[in-house]
């Protein structure tokens, strides 16, 4: 080997040898750093993550103060003013004032979607449906379970224009067409136990449009065991929207004090 060959590998285990321990230690203040960095990360996060699950408590407690003050409301006017009314005082709660009205006919279609779509009384959860005893083909629920109108069929005059935009918003947020909006419509219609349709129609209790917590208007036994339940639909898809709900959720407030003016 050429003794300047020999010289330069010598300088160069020199500088190696000499630069090692520099780049050791760079590396180990970068580790460091970057370590550092990452508790402080990890720091943040938690703080965040406690934040939100603070903000989301305080908004559970606000809608749960807005419920319970609902209800107390709905329970102040309940023992003011109410009553069960004779089904001549409802005819003339009705129809006082206003010209005869041609109701919506009833449509088997009706039936059939709303037992697709809930498949149970959305109270109860009961089919009532024994497997021993026969049925349609196209009958999901026993008799007693029965496709409830929201908004009753014998009044066309209340399918306001809000209640078709509320459906239509709806239907335009899942991107389905759904058909023809009438009362008919799938967003106007719930499964109920036949005892409890029949105290939904007279407003013995309600749905809150927004919260779908259920509140129980009328002290009748077979309902106070629902009272606050919320509603958890099987499926969601054309279940009915906010201005169906608030429509029932009004008669069932201001039903009992119109009997008492009027």
């Amino acid at each position: 080997m050429a003794p300047e060959q020999t010289e330069l590998t010598a300088i160069e285990a020199a500088v190696v040898k000499a630069v090692t321990p520099l780049l050791r230690t760079m590396q180990t203040e970068i580790n460091t750093r970057m370590e550092g960095l990452e508790t402080r990360m990890e720091g943040l996060e938690t703080r965040l993550s406690d934040r939100i699950d603070t903000v989301q408590k305080d908004v559970a407690e606000i809608k749960e103060h807005q419920l319970s003050t609902d209800i107390r409301l709905a329970t102040i006017e309940n023992h003011m003013y109410a009553r069960e009314f004779t089904d001549a005082e409802l005819h003339h709660l009705n129809t006082k004032g206003r010209d005869p009205i041609v109701a919506t006919p009833r449509t088997a279609a009706f039936r059939i979607a709303i037992e697709k779509r809930d498949l149970a009384c959305i109270l109860t959860g009961s089919n009532n449906h024994p497997p021993f005893v026969g049925k349609r083909k196209e009958m999901l629920c026993g008799p007693a379970i029965e496709a409830a109108h929201i908004i009753p069929l014998g009044r066309p005059d209340l399918w306001k224009t809000q209640i078709v935009t509320g459906i239509r918003l709806s239907r335009r947020k899942l991107r389905i067409g759904g058909g023809k909006i009438d009362q008919n419509a799938l967003e106007n219609g719930v499964m109920l136990r036949a005892d409890l349709h029949c105290m939904f129609d007279r407003f013995f209790w309600g749905v809150h449009p927004k919260t779908w917590r259920v509140v129980v208007f009328i002290p009748v036994p077979e309902l106070v065991s629902f009272h606050g339940m919320r509603i958890t639909p099987r499926d969601k898809k054309q279940f009915p929207p906010e201005p169906v709900w608030l429509w029932h959720w009004q008669q069932c407030v201001l039903r009992c004090f119109r009997a008492e003016g009027e």
